[in-house]
Parts: structure tokens; sequence; C-alpha cells
């Protein structure tokens, strides 16, 4: 969700040229950044997973704030701004990518972790019906 926020402010920059979108997606990306740091400092086992994120979040970012800042202040090279424009959609796709990828790994996780807590579960309903049954001595069906 940040992400596309941040992307949605840098393309309102370059298109309405208001620098209040610049400073919004550089507040924003500051927060996703320190999520990220954050989320690494947690969880050892996907630190390498989250600088790889990072790192990718950086190179996109990076260009893409630069992109905007010159197109706003008039000093863009337009020769060189096609291939820095393609780069810079490569590798927001490569951190889209990586982001999914993470995300599902993590959901992928949760339902393991929760199907290993419903089974016991639905096991322990059974288990107690049968002490239900023990305990009436009968089950009257009809």
């Amino acid at each position: 969700m940040t992400l596309d926020k941040i992307t949605e402010n840098l393309r309102a920059a370059d298109t309405t040229g208001e620098v209040e979108s610049l400073e919004k997606a550089q507040k924003l990306s500051k927060e996703f950044r320190q999520k990220i740091s954050t989320s690494k400092s947690l969880s050892e086992a996907h630190q390498t997973v989250l600088t790889n994120i990072l790192t990718s979040f950086t190179r996109y970012y990076d260009n893409a704030y630069r992109i905007s800042e010159e197109l706003m202040d008039s000093s863009a090279d337009f020769e060189s701004l096609g291939d820095r424009s393609k780069k810079m959609a490569t590798d927001l796709l490569i951190l889209q990518k990586q982001l999914n990828s993470f995300q599902s790994a993590q959901s992928q996780a949760f339902d393991g972790a929760l199907a290993m807590v419903i089974v016991p579960s639905e096991e322990g309903k059974h288990v107690s019906l049968l002490r239900l049954v023990e305990a009436t001595g009968n089950i009257n069906y009809g």
C-alpha cells in the first residue's frame, strides 16, 4: 500500500509539478524504509529477504525521485530520460515481485501455523464428543 502511494505521489509531482507531492513521497519513503528496517530487527530468519527488498526499494526510489525532481526544476536530461525511466520501471517491477513473494511466503507460513492449531482443535472436538457419549452412556438418535 505504501509503495503504491509513493509511486502515485511521484507521478503526481511529475505531471503537476507540485512540490507537496514530492515531499509526501519523501515522507512515505522514510516510513517504508523504517518499516522494513524494523521488520529486519524483529526477524533474523527474514533479514536477507528484507535487505534485498530495501536495496531494491532504494534503487527504485532514488532514481524515481531524481527524475521527478529534475522534471520539476527543468533540469532533466531528456536524452537519458527515456533510458532512466525504463530502468526505474524495471526496478519497480522487481521490487513489486519481491514484496509479493515475501507476502505470499508469510501468508503460507501463517496458514500452515493456523492449520496446525485448527487440526488439534478439530481432534479435540471429537475427543470431547466421545467423552460426552461415555459420560451419558448412550446417544438417543430418534
